[in-house]
């Protein structure tokens, strides 16, 4: 994953609403293909599915059915 990538990642759990639909609107364009770090995110995904916070929760789970098509198990 390159850093372009790992940094709108992390802005998706940024405070500030702006940032995070605009990292999160890019990271789901990017994953409308397959992509080769679902194993680098997933631990951080999954996580957030249990977060107090509901836009970290939802983020997450929209981002996992984004990721799916790339999970060749």
């Amino acid at each position: 994953m390159d850093s372009s990538v790992r940094n709108l990642i992390e802005e998706t759990k940024d405070k500030n609403n702006k940032i995070r639909f605009k990292a999160f609107t890019e990271i789901m364009r990017i994953t409308e293909a397959e992509v080769d770090w679902l194993a680098e995110v997933l631990p951080d995904l999954t996580s957030r599915l249990k977060s107090e916070n509901s836009f970290q929760r939802s983020i997450a789970a929209m981002l996992l059915c984004n990721l799916a098509k790339s999970d060749g198990d």
